[in-house]
């Protein structure tokens, strides 16, 4: 279980536009950005969440993520085999999940990912970060976790749910 402060840092959004903009577009949101401090690689443009119902068809696109270039470290929102770097849905009545890849070119590091909030997340819905490779619950310290890697490129599989209670136990995938 997540739980984020109601205040975003003011610019925590910098994907293609600044952060009024999609203010005006996105219902919920989260920005999820990966570090490794010891050589200061980051991936900051991530985001997942929920479109507003009046943002016309057209506008709603989810960004496919580029291919990295020389050393990095990458998290990606996979859905159906394809990467991208913000994957929005609109609002369901009881929540959504979103699976998610981190990886490095730099072998057995730790990679350290924080979660800003964009809006307010949705009444009854709670946020969860599973680990699925080591099947737990990851606990957050300041809206912050860490995620030790393997080897260079191999990834590790975590899985994002906004929702009820009701709909995460229906979606951890017997992850306790």
């Amino acid at each position: 279980l997540f739980v984020i402060p109601k205040e975003s840092p003011p610019n925590a959004l910098s994907l293609t536009g600044s952060s009024d903009q999609y203010n005006s577009e996105v219902v919920y949101g989260l920005n999820l950005t990966a570090k490794i401090p010891e050589v200061n690689f980051t991936d900051s443009h991530n985001l997942l969440g929920f479109w507003k119902e009046t943002i016309p068809l057209l506008k709603r696109i989810n960004n496919p993520e580029p291919p990295p270039i020389g050393e990095y470290v990458r998290l990606s929102i996979v859905d159906k085999g394809r990467n991208f770097m913000s994957k929005l849905t609109t609002l369901p009545d009881d929540g959504q999940t979103w699976d998610v890849e981190l990886y490095s070119t730099i072998p057995n590091s730790v990679a350290q990912v924080t979660l800003s909030e964009l809006g307010q997340i949705p009444s009854g819905f709670q946020g969860y970060v599973l680990d699925k490779d080591n099947f737990n619950v990851i606990p957050l310290t300041e809206e912050q976790f860490s995620v030790q890697l393997g080897e260079a490129f191999q990834k590790r599989s975590l899985k994002i749910i906004i929702g009820t209670k009701e709909y995460a136990e229906q979606h951890s995938r017997g992850i306790p």
